[in-house]
């Protein structure tokens, strides 16, 4: 057998070491874990991310649609619009016409009355001092 004391050196020695060893192992697990969490959290971070510019294209989008919306129903009014000027124009019309057919019948009137002045004119007349009997006894024959 050799000597017993650099045995027990060496036992001594290696439980520092291991110590020492362990302890590295140990940090190199937490840093190993810390680099997981890291990057876990990373992952959430883009995950996350991605969501919120989901929704903001969601959010986009729908402003998109309701602009759309706003667009045809501002088209939709111009139509109206248009159709209201034109029905104005219409009714405009309608009243000159009315006006004129106002004007016609006063001058169908006019031209009767014309007419009958006409007829009147064409009578014979009494005369002043005229015989009335006579005047009437010519128009009988």
């Amino acid at each position: 057998m050799s000597d017993p004391e650099p045995c027990r050196m060496k036992h001594t020695e290696d439980p520092e070491e291991q110590r020492d060893l362990m302890e590295e192992s140990e940090e190199s697990e937490e840093l190993s874990e810390v680099k997981e969490e890291s990057e876990e959290l990373s992952e959430v971070k883009e995950e996350s991310e991605v969501e919120e510019e989901s929704e903001e294209l969601s959010e986009v989008e729908e402003e998109s649609e309701e602009l759309s919306e706003v667009e045809e129903e501002s088209e939709e009014l111009s139509e109206v619009e248009e159709e209201s000027e034109e029905l104005s124009e219409v009714e405009e019309e309608s009243e000159e016409l009315s006006e004129v057919e106002e004007e016609s019948e006063e001058l169908s009137e006019v031209e009767e009355e014309s007419e009958e002045l006409s007829e009147v004119e064409e009578e014979p007349h009494v005369k002043p001092g005229g015989n009335f009997f006579k005047t009437f006894e010519s128009l009988k024959d």
